[in-house]
């Protein structure tokens, strides 16, 4: 499982945090250009979380073995492959953005599990294997994957728009200090993202935290949601 969610931090970097708005332009204008450079940003942000395993066996079958390198190179045609045929990428479907969201999503994450090979490294949990990997796994979830997640809500049930920066700056920053006050150790996590979440609720129209009640308040329960998950996987597995 470690290269598993080595991988998966990779496919949410080349997804969100590299998906810069160039490459998005590029998809619709110069087609090949842009899932091009998308699939070379989810190679090079694979080939870096996988770095120490690039060399050994991934993928065996009865007629080939495919080693680190050589998966990552197929997986990143695929992950282009599959984004270029995902109706979503450049369209939108009134009710349905969402849904076909996360089923791509799923899609591409079966893709990954299935090239993944399971590697056990000692003092690791053979489960969640480098915690601080799934630290950072959790924050770009509780960031960006978010921020798309709600902004498809709305768009699908109220019509919403797409977030100015200021918003999206702004309630990124609130969940992410979030997330990261929920890991602390102890009572002390629990104490300190209960406060900063009440503050975030009460603060909210004298400091205009965020003017969308679903970015605010259900990023704020999805959020509490998975730093309680990241918890039990990084202090009990």
């Amino acid at each position: 499982m470690i290269i598993f969610w080595r991988l998966v931090l990779a496919h949410l970097m080349a997804d969100f945090l590299f998906h810069f708005n160039f490459i998005y332009k590029l998809k619709n204008t110069k087609v090949f250009a842009g899932y091009f450079v998308h699939g070379v940003v989810f190679f090079l942000s694979a080939v870096i979380c996988c770095q120490d395993f690039l060399f050994i066996p991934w993928l065996r079958t009865p007629f080939f073995t495919l080693n680190g390198a050589q998966s990552i190179l197929v997986l990143s045609i695929l992950h282009a492959g599959l984004d270029k045929i995902n109706p979503s990428e450049t369209r939108s479907f009134k009710g349905y953005n969402l849904s076909l969201f996360l089923l791509w999503q799923a899609i591409e994450i079966m893709l990954l599990f299935i090239f993944a090979p399971f590697v056990s490294v000692p003092g690791k949990s053979f489960i969640v294997g480098d915690k601080f990997i799934f630290i950072l796994i959790g924050v770009l979830i509780s960031t960006y994957f978010f921020m798309v997640l709600i902004h498809l809500f709305k768009r699908d049930f109220c019509q919403g728009t797409y977030p100015i920066f200021d918003e999206r700056f702004v309630s990124t920053l609130y969940r992410l200090s979030l997330y990261l006050l929920l890991l602390i150790p102890g009572f002390s996590g629990y104490l300190l993202g209960g406060i900063w979440a009440f503050c975030g609720a009460i603060l909210k129209k004298p400091l205009v935290i965020d003017n969308c009640p679903y970015r605010l308040y259900g990023g704020t329960a999805i959020t509490i949601i998975l730093a309680l998950i990241m918890r039990f996987f990084i202090y009990h597995l």
